[in-house]
């Protein structure tokens, strides 16, 4: 027998608590499933990415000790690949450091401050950045050459684990930007106007979801960086890094970047946390596949995605760049 609603005039608080839950309990024919209290979802949501961080700092620990990868070398920062001139590789991660400049100082200053468009909250700002600036250090690497060998070691693996988490990030930040173009539109939210599509067709817009992944492209086409997997916990740690700004931002402004991603929205909400973090997985093992070609074959010992290094003479050796 149906519970009749208590009206406004008799209800007490609880049951008038209770009521308000009830209208938002997932119903299937005469079962009805009770919508769980904003404050476990919200745990489970700080839960599952803390997990998520907690899964990439055992895969950077555990990974060094299975692959067997030996430091990538240098020349894998400063040169082309075959036939490629290395004037022209250059010319990429120059133009696209400066062209960062001139989007940080341009977009996320002069534009913020009179149009108030965002202030470096978005993903997308971060990944494009991320990329702008790797391109620059790999541009910089290239004007010198290493004193001896392994001299350079330290600087080669941050720079091949930059360059791995540009790839993965930048693709998720795209893949989610096109997804809400097409099914999710937020135009409301990122330029406070209902403009659709104007607000997702802005130049920085299109540089950082059509640009970035050019960049990519013709990196990989032109360079001769690896990826490995031992790598693959960084992108998580970046985007969990991301994660916790925003919820910073929320505390101090009460305003969620993404509207998905609000604790108000309680189940959605951690579906999409956990999408966002499995996807970053997708994006990576992607990517690191791609690369295999690279140099870099798979390890049986340490797992069907682990690559290790394979020995060559030099950067103009078989179809992909090979080091020694």
């Amino acid at each position: 027998r149906a519970r009749p609603e208590p009206s406004l005039t008799s209800a007490s608080p609880t049951e008038l608590a209770s009521a308000e839950l009830a209208d938002q309990d997932f119903s299937f024919n005469d079962l009805r499933i009770r919508k769980p209290p904003p404050e476990w979802t919200t745990t489970a949501i700080v839960s599952c990415v803390v997990a998520w961080g907690a899964l990439a700092v055992h895969n950077l620990i555990a990974m060094p000790k299975l692959d067997g990868v030996p430091p990538v070398s240098f020349d894998r920062v400063a040169n082309s690949r075959k036939g490629v001139p290395r004037s022209l590789l250059f010319a990429l991660r120059l133009g696209t450091f400066l062209f960062g400049i001139f989007f940080c100082v341009y977009h996320l200053g002069y534009e913020e401050s009179k149009k108030h468009t965002d202030g470096f909250e978005y993903l997308s700002d971060w990944t494009f950045v991320l990329l702008c600036v790797t391109e620059g250090a790999l541009a910089w690497c290239m004007q010198g050459l290493e004193p001896s060998e392994g001299a350079y070691n330290a600087r080669t693996n941050i720079l091949v684990i930059l360059y791995s988490v540009c790839w993965s990030t930048n693709l998720v930040s795209s893949a989610g930007a096109w997804f809400s173009y097409f099914a999710y539109p937020m135009c409301a939210t990122l330029e406070g106007v209902d403009n659709y599509p104007a607000c997702y067709l802005e130049w920085y817009r299109l540089s950082e979801h059509a640009l970035n992944l050019v960049i990519l492209v013709l990196e990989y086409a032109f360079g001769a960086l690896p990826m490995r997997r031992r790598d693959f916990g960084w992108s998580i740690l970046f985007l969990q890094a991301y994660v916790f700004a925003v919820w910073l931002r929320y505390y101090y402004t009460s305003r969620m970047v993404y509207d998905m991603f609000a604790f108000t929205k309680g189940l959605s909400a951690l579906a999409w946390y956990n999408g966002a973090f499995f996807g970053t997985t997708l994006a990576f093992f992607a990517s690191l596949k791609l690369h295999q070609p690279k140099g870099y074959r798979t390890n049986g010992r340490a797992g069907l995605f682990t690559y290790e290094r394979v020995a060559g003479a030099g950067v103009d050796d078989e179809t992909r760049p090979l080091t020694a």
